[in-house]
């Protein structure tokens, strides 16, 4: 018998820990749009929740869309224009929609921040990147160092980064880790002492505490950083649930 929406959503929150980060996630995370008691034959996976990706998935047999960003946060907002007409393909398809923020860059087997350090190499991993006390992000060491441009090379279709400060020593041994937005991190991880700080995209912000702190700091885009942690969770769905899935790329070059 097919599992529901409403039972894989539950799946989802109960292993992505969902309760932990609604206090101070603008995220609205779990189930946004579906029918609870609508069978699920097939899941589809992306990163933003954007009308391509729902046609995507709808042309595709996809009865659930998972997604990193999804439609609703912070406060209520008119459902009018674009939005308007991403929620009426969603109806219009029957295509319910699931969204995890936070809870997807820091859990500790499927998270974008987990995945991204095991890509690295990075052993001895570590709790990184805190936010309102939790962690969303790791920090770990090289077996051997290497140069920036050796470690960038180790991520999948990212030859260099989008953006880099090349403050640090040029032979790499600490490094962390936070997908996305994280330049604020960079103090934690000058604090810390690493020799480079991995995240999305680099603010304005983060030049001099990278500079004065001697610490290198890359980002190889928002979007490709958050790619790997919907693939990661793909799997683990399909071990645990036997869904198949398939996942939908959709870069920004941001």
């Amino acid at each position: 018998m097919a599992h529901t929406v409403g039972e894989v959503s539950k799946y989802l929150e109960e292993l992505l820990e969902i309760g932990k980060y609604s206090s101070f996630d603008a995220s609205l995370n779990g189930l946004q749009v579906g029918d609870a008691a609508r069978p699920v034959s097939r899941i589809a996976y992306a990163v933003d929740a954007c009308q391509e990706a729902a046609r995507r998935a709808h042309e595709a047999g996809a009865d659930l869309l998972v997604v990193h960003h999804g439609l609703f946060w912070g406060d209520p907002v008119p459902l009018v224009g674009p939005r308007y007409r991403m929620l009426s393909l969603l109806v219009e398809s029957s295509l319910s929609l699931f969204a995890a923020h936070l809870p997807l860059d820091a859990h500790p087997e499927v998270g974008n921040n987990a995945r991204l350090a095991a890509l690295l190499g990075l052993s001895e991993t570590r709790p990184f990147g805190w936010y309102r006390g939790v962690p969303l992000g790791v920090w770990g060491t090289l077996e051997h160092p290497v140069s920036v441009h050796d470690l960038l090379g180790r991520f999948p279709g990212v030859n260099e980064a989008v953006t880099l400060l090349p403050f640090g020593p040029e032979e790499i041994r600490t490094v962390g880790v936070v997908s996305g937005s994280a330049s604020s991190v960079v103090e934690e991880a000058v604090s810390l002492g690493l020799d480079a700080f991995i995240t999305g995209e680099v603010h304005h912000s983060a030049y001099y505490p990278a500079q004065e702190g001697g610490v290198t700091v890359a980002g190889i885009g928002h979007y490709r950083s958050e790619t790997v942690g919907p693939l990661a969770l793909k799997e683990r769905v399909e071990r645990d649930l036997g869904i198949e899935g398939f996942f939908i790329d959709l870069p920004t070059g941001l």
